[in-house]
């Protein structure tokens, strides 16, 4: 899955790259290094001909981004939250998760048939502070406003803050209603804070009924470089995800579920799993991101 997610960010990825993240990984699991594999040359060609991979050349250069403007926006944020504690500051950004969207890899010992694709959306929006203290209950976007297993109920029932519109994506009145809840908020906690966005269109608000947020966008074409969450938390939140949603089907093919409904999820299933698997980005994760950034 890291690797999936390097060839989607443009990252070249060696064999000791390879390596490296594995120890990094068994590290941060907690794996005693007696226990570790030895990674052989011979762990690595089994590696790459399990997953398809393939040395491949890169060409051109749309991965680039000019350094000088990348570090001369880098000065100017450092400016603006050296004047925020770091619990003070905050960033908000927003994903498509396909909650439905079953494994397409397998390890198996010949060609096996893949499930249909399932490209049911949610939209998540995320919330997190700099010292990774605040992490907030993510706002999540569907199609239909009372889904069919929801029971008739609100979605704040199952402690669900959910909206809805037909394509499932964030709209300025609902960034509206969000950003003055966060605002009250603060003014019963007496802050006044900092909020980093993307200069999307739908983060349109009316400044005048904001008191205690100041807003800041990030330029076009530098957010995957200088936005925190950008640089490995919504990738941790979508592993996480990924493996809580593995394992329930593990759990359902215990039950004597037939195989062709072991990946079978509704709405508020896809919801609680994702609540979990957020609840599980550490505050170190998001700490590291931050660092990561360069915006501090």
């Amino acid at each position: 899955m890291w690797l999936v997610q390097a060839e989607d960010n443009s990252i070249a990825v060696t064999g000791d790259i390879l390596r490296a993240k594995w120890r990094w990984f068994a590290t941060e699991e907690g794996i005693e290094p007696a226990d570790w594999l030895k990674l052989s040359d011979g762990w690595l060609s089994a590696f790459k001909k399990r997953h398809g991979l393939k040395g491949q050349r890169l060409h051109g250069e749309a991965a680039s981004v000019n350094q000088a403007e990348l570090e001369k926006e880098r000065t100017a944020l450092k400016q603006i939250t050296d004047h925020y504690a770091l619990r003070d500051i905050f960033n908000m950004d927003e994903t498509g998760l396909f909650g439905k969207m079953p494994p397409n890899r397998t390890l198996a010992t010949k060609q096996l048939s893949g499930r249909k694709k399932e490209k049911h959306r949610l939209s998540y929006a995320f919330t997190i502070n700099a010292d990774g203290s605040e992490k907030l209950a993510p706002l999540v976007i569907g199609r239909f406003a009372n889904p069919r297993c929801f029971q008739g109920k609100k979605a704040k029932e199952y402690g669900h803050t959910y909206y809805w519109n037909l394509k499932s994506w964030m709209k300025s009145n609902i960034f509206q209603e969000y950003i003055e809840d966060l605002d009250c908020r603060m003014r019963r906690e007496n802050r006044n804070i900092l909020l980093l966005l993307d200069n999307f269109a739908g983060h349109k608000y009316d400044k005048d009924r904001i008191t205690n947020i100041r807003v800041h966008f990030f330029p076009p074409n530098m957010t995957s470089h200088i936005q925190p969450l950008d640089q490995g938390i919504i990738q941790c939140f979508k592993m996480h995800y990924r493996r809580l949603f593995s394992e329930r089907a593990i759990l359902r093919q215990l039950t004597d579920i037939p195989p062709q409904e072991l990946y079978n999820i509704n709405v508020l299933e896809i919801m609680d799993l994702a609540k979990e698997a957020w609840s599980e980005v550490t505050s170190t994760t998001i700490k590291n991101c931050w660092r990561k950034a360069g915006i501090l």
